[in-house]
């Protein structure tokens, strides 16, 4: 399952069941903030643009900025499962071999990676965006990245993030 929701209690509580009995596994794939704002602007322009409801609200960077901080909240309700294999943006998005490596190895999975590649890459739908690292050190001036770098700075460092 894929989701963006926030686990609910009654949720975890089954989830650490299950976890316990090798019955499921979490993958958590997390991001920078500062280039998670930049993606939801970008889809916010494309949403208002297309006169879709769904990301228009996404139009400026620090009301964005401060909803992306809520979201940092759930992330760490997912992180904290049992188990749970965290997964940086960067690694899926960039280097898919070493991100269905690790994968693989969390869910005692043994087949090529080819295929996933295949269907990862090509017939899975996704939602595109500009696809570029650390986008938010040449998209915003200086004082935009210290100022999203200050308010973000505990994720930042617990993730392992640049400042």
């Amino acid at each position: 399952m894929k989701t963006h929701a926030r686990p609910g209690v009654e949720w975890i509580a089954e989830y650490g069941r299950l976890a316990a009995a090798s019955r499921v596994s979490a993958h958590v794939n997390h991001r920078d903030p500062r280039d998670i704002c930049l993606a939801l602007l970008d889809a916010g322009a494309a949403a208002r643009a297309a006169g879709q409801a769904a990301f228009s609200e996404y139009a400026a960077l620090w009301p964005t900025a401060e909803r992306v901080a809520g979201y940092l909240e759930e992330l760490a309700l997912w992180a904290a499962l049992p188990g749970a294999l965290e997964l940086h943006y960067e690694v899926c998005a960039f280097r898919m071999d070493a991100a269905i490596t690790l994968i693989k190895a969390h869910l005692g999975v043994r087949c090529p990676n080819w295929p996933v590649r295949l269907y990862a890459g090509r017939i899975a739908f996704s939602h595109r965006n500009r696809a570029l690292p650390e986008r938010h050190r040449t998209e915003l001036p200086p004082s935009e990245q210290t100022r999203l770098s200050d308010l973000f700075a505990p994720y930042l460092d617990r993730m392992g993030y640049r400042r």
